[in-house]
């Protein structure tokens, strides 16, 4: 990134969404997360006008495995390498270690999009080609790009993660009254016992995010990972690297105990919506997490007249809190055609069983059953 001129890069991501920003991409590469000694190899994607303008690009990879990806593609690895031949590398237009939804075909607003998302998806075929490696895949990807990437060519599937959406309240009560009454309950106790606790609440914003607050907060986002035993990729650097370059864009919901942080949860947002990111904490609260990410999180959506709060993948007991399912977008295309032709019938089965499973997680949702449940987007639920 540091070869790609910010402003340049920055005009073509749309709603300022901070994943793909020069300065979060930057950021994973400066603070040797998207490396090569981790697996990605940078080889960003550029379209430039007769002109020499930067209109179009995308985050693009060489991947040498498929971690810190939801809905692997392990089993995909394995079959080409025995049909095929040789997996990874292979080429991945994405957010590294960010499994965030957003737009990867990135278009300067002042120009076709729909003719330069072709020139991109070309491109990307073409680098696949030259490059000699098995396959592109475009993870976590816009509704637009994924009907795009489907139209010329792609295998395209879709997994869940949980979307609260705002429907225009005034604060977090009239939420709550769109909220079944045994549910409403629930969080209300969740929330009580909480704040009957002598834990205080801060809010950090900007100029607020200060370079020592940081360092306290990487303690606690590596406890999560030590928790469930898994390798942390965010270094101190990195935080520190998107407190001095994106603060605009970072909110921080705290817990302290006698004045000592506890508990923090990091958020970022576009012009749009909200996106809850990493948590962590060293003291065991009943409900603490679900208040700092999920009921603090709407506040703040609320309060900005943000149209979504994004709080991931995995987890049901989202549901009844008023975060329904909502898809993941990937698409995938193979320089071998034989093995595409092979794969197509499992995505369309893979397919079904994640709108069944969005049937399963809407039975528990905690909306009063007046209002139904949030409906995927239409290009979605009839591809």
């Amino acid at each position: 990134m540091d070869q790609v001129n910010p402003a340049e890069w920055d005009a073509c991501v749309a709603d300022n969404s901070p994943f793909m920003r020069h300065a979060f991409l930057r950021a994973l590469e400066t603070g040797a997360v998207a490396v090569a000694d981790r697996g990605y190899a940078p080889h960003h994607l550029l379209v430039r006008d007769g002109g020499g303008r930067l209109v179009g690009a995308a985050p693009l990879y060489f991947k040498s495995h498929s971690q810190a990806e939801i809905g692997s593609d392990f089993g995909w690895s394995l079959a080409h390498e025995r049909a095929v031949g040789a997996y990874y590398p292979k080429l991945q237009v994405e957010c590294p270690a960010c499994p965030n939804p957003g737009p990867r075909l990135l278009v300067r607003p002042d120009q076709n999009a729909a003719a330069l998302r072709t020139t991109l998806i070309a491109a990307l075929k073409d680098q696949v080609r030259t490059a000699g490696v098995s396959s592109v895949h475009v993870n976590f990807t816009s509704v637009e790009d994924w009907v795009a990437l489907k139209q010329h060519g792609f295998l395209c599937d879709a997994g869940l993660r949980f979307v609260w959406t705002n429907r225009g309240y005034a604060d977090f009560e009239q939420f709550l009254a769109d909220i079944k009454s045994d549910r409403r309950g629930m969080i209300r106790r969740e929330r009580r016992d909480v704040h009957d606790s002598r834990l205080t609440f801060e809010r950090l914003e900007g100029v607020d995010i200060t370079a020592a607050f940081i360092e306290d907060f990487v303690p606690l986002y590596l406890s999560t990972y030590e928790k469930y035993g898994t390798p942390s990729l965010f270094s101190s650097g990195m935080f520190q690297a998107l407190r001095a370059g994106m603060s605009e864009q970072l909110m921080f919901q705290t817990a302290r105990l006698d004045g000592a942080l506890v508990a923090a949860t990091m958020f970022m947002h576009d012009d749009r919506g909200l996106v809850a990111m990493h948590w962590g904490t060293r003291i065991d609260k009943r409900f603490l997490h679900f208040e700092l990410t999920y009921y603090q999180g709407i506040e703040f959506a609320i309060q900005r007249g943000f149209a979504t709060l994004d709080v991931g993948p995995i987890g049901n007991h989202k549901a009844p809190r008023g975060f329904p399912a909502m898809p993941s977008l990937y698409a995938h295309w193979f320089a071998d055609e034989g093995f595409a032709r092979m794969l197509a019938p499992g995505i369309a089965r893979r397919m079904q069983t994640v709108r069944a499973k969005k049937a399963e997680v809407d039975l528990l949702s905690g909306f009063r059953r007046d209002l139904g449940c949030e409906a995927w987007p239409e290009a979605v639920d009839v591809i």
